[in-house]
């Protein structure tokens, strides 16, 4: 890459540009991370071909992957540099798009999840107050009978599981929160289903599958645990991805490695390329995220780079 395709990247893939940095030499350019308001990548225009991104508690094993090194403008021990010439657009997305998340907030700037304007109740219209909505699961008013008349067929720790399900969670991660607290409670849960229902849905967690759906999954699950792989509905394969990512099933990162790397090889090839393309992807931020050791590092990131 080169300056120029650095600057469209940015500008056309994160909507972001170079500003020059404040309280600094007028060479230096940074782009200002969208919500915490401070750099996360910094560069020179005397030397565009360089610059330094910003890798939090990971800096050691970024650092250590191909083409990267210590950072060159800046002697925080968070950050990482690496050079444009060497890298290529993908992996250079893979790595921005980790410190765009993991970026530590600005203490100073308030929360943007609000973005509706609730006015206080001691002001002198007092006629409209706001009041605690009643979810639907879990209510004291339903009847055991009613609550129990969705999960037709459902074994004990399925229903259970179901019931589980927090309401309460802000919006923006009651997906998120759901899917790992009803994982862990069906880590180690077992299944003998004798019926197989199909599954067609992007992005699916727990909560959108019926309890037919439930039994079909755990049971192709029980079986592929035990070394029988059959292929299924691609939803109940991406399911299982899921599991991994989160450690859901595994006793540690190394683990769950080892488990999404058999089956990118083993099994991914039954369903279509995009699961392997994206199990590359992903195992790149999954090494990333939980620290493993460099060689798993250099692994997935030489897959990607191969591809």
């Amino acid at each position: 890459m080169n300056w120029q395709e650095m600057n469209d990247l940015v500008a056309n893939y994160y909507g972001l540009k170079f500003v020059l940095a404040a309280e600094s030499t007028p060479h230096i350019k940074v782009l200002i991370h969208p919500t915490s308001k401070r750099p996360f990548v910094i560069a020179s225009q005397d030397d565009p071909t360089n610059i330094d991104i910003y890798c939090g508690n990971l800096r050691v094993i970024v650092q250590h992957l191909p083409h990267f090194s210590a950072p060159k403008f800046t002697k925080n021990q968070r950050w990482v540099g690496v050079s444009l010439k060497s890298i290529n657009e993908m992996m250079l997305k893979k790595v921005l798009n980790y410190s765009l998340k993991h970026f530590p907030p600005n203490p100073n700037l308030s929360s943007q999840e609000q973005s509706i304007y609730l006015p206080p109740d001691d002001k002198v219209n007092t006629r409209y107050r706001a009041q605690q909505i009643q979810l639907p699961v879990g209510s004291a008013k339903q009847t055991k009978a009613q609550k129990n008349s969705h999960v037709p067929e459902a074994p004990a720790p399925i229903q259970k599981m179901i019931q589980s399900y927090d309401y309460t969670v802000p919006s923006f991660q009651i997906v998120a929160y759901n899917f790992y607290k009803q994982g862990q409670m069906m880590a180690d849960y077992e299944d003998q289903y004798n019926a197989t229902y199909e599954l067609k849905r992007y992005f699916p967690v727990y909560h959108d599958l019926t309890i037919h759906q439930l039994r079909t999954y755990f049971t192709w699950r029980t079986q592929l645990r035990q070394g029988n792989f059959t292929v299924s509905s691609t939803s109940y394969a991406y399911l299982y991805i899921y599991e991994l990512l989160n450690n859901i099933g595994v006793n540690s990162p190394t683990e769950g490695y080892t488990k999404l790397m058999a089956f990118r090889d083993q099994y991914a090839p039954s369903y279509h390329s995009r699961m392997r393309d994206l199990l590359d992807r992903w195992l790149c931020d999954y090494v990333l995220y939980y620290g493993l050791d460099q060689q798993k590092a250099q692994t997935v990131f030489a897959k990607k780079d191969s591809d």
